[in-house]
């Protein structure tokens, strides 16, 4: 059961829930099967704390990750909403001197950049 724990503080994070699953399949067969119950018993809780301690993520660098990814989406949020609002005006524009100036109207319109389509 012990090699099986040790496996599990060397494995890579996507294999810990095997390893977990490994342990738990190991520490029923000890219990089991084994004359040493009551020392299988006594070590299954520190087991789970060695892999659980082994394992936990750094969470201040996860949230901070997750900030920084946050920032970045707001930006790129007001930047879209910002050229929607300037196309918004240009055409605007564009409509209220169309009668008076269509050649101005028609140079405006074609200044102004398509919309991009979004993503679904």
């Amino acid at each position: 059961m012990w090699t099986v724990i040790a496996a599990g503080l060397v494995a890579p994070g996507s294999e810990a829930r095997v390893i977990l699953y490994t342990v738990l399949g190991a520490a029923y067969s000890a219990i089991t099967y084994s004359a040493y119950r009551v020392p299988v018993l006594a070590s299954i809780p520190v087991a789970l704390l060695a892999l659980n301690m082994v394992r936990t993520p750094d969470v201040p660098t996860i949230l901070a990750g997750l900030e920084r990814e946050r920032v970045e989406d707001l930006r790129r949020a007001a930047e879209r909403e910002r050229a929607r609002i300037a196309r918004e005006l240009q055409a605007g524009a564009a409509r209220t001197v169309m009668d008076a100036a269509p050649d101005l109207a028609r140079e405006a319109l074609l200044r102004a950049p398509l919309p991009r389509r979004q993503g679904p």
